[in-house]
């Protein structure tokens, strides 16, 4: 187990930082066990999103939509038929898992991706022989649901 934090894309913190949940920089990770409640304001009025500030939580599926409607359409019903899909890859391994993965393939930028001390099992290139990333697309997660 390990920490958690929730970094929110597009809120403005004015009056409150701490609540912005970047890890190790405005806010320590809470721990395993523990509960914390963010509490700031909801500006500016738009879609925005959340995600995970610690690790690769992201891809275990700590990540949503936050939308801030204005006041006066908070109050009442909307009839709209709008609706918000939110798309990421999802992987097989844990996040811990990736980020031992990931850590250790960006290694070859420190010798070059030809040196011996480098090991890399799964480069994805391109259709011009460039480098595209190090792990194979498994699946997809749609609003939270496997595909």
């Amino acid at each position: 187990m390990e920490g958690v934090t929730i970094h929110w894309h597009g809120i403005y913190q004015r009056g409150t930082p701490w609540m912005d949940g970047v890890d190790m920089v405005s806010q320590c990770p809470i721990s395993p066990g523990q509960s914390f409640t963010y509490r700031f304001i909801a500006d500016p009025i738009g879609t925005h999103w959340y995600h995970s500030h610690l690790g690769v939580q992201r891809t275990d599926g700590l990540a949503g939509a936050l939308i801030v409607l204005p006041r006066s359409e908070r109050a009442k019903k909307s009839k709209s038929k709008e609706f918000v899909v939110m798309v990421q890859d999802w992987f097989h391994k844990s996040s811990l898992e990736l980020t031992e993965h990931f850590v250790w393939d960006l290694r070859r930028f420190s010798f070059g991706p030809d040196d011996p001390r480098c090991f890399f099992a799964s480069d994805i290139l391109t259709s011009d022989g460039s480098l595209a990333g190090f792990m194979l697309f498994q699946s997809g997660d749609i609003n939270g649901r496997g595909i």
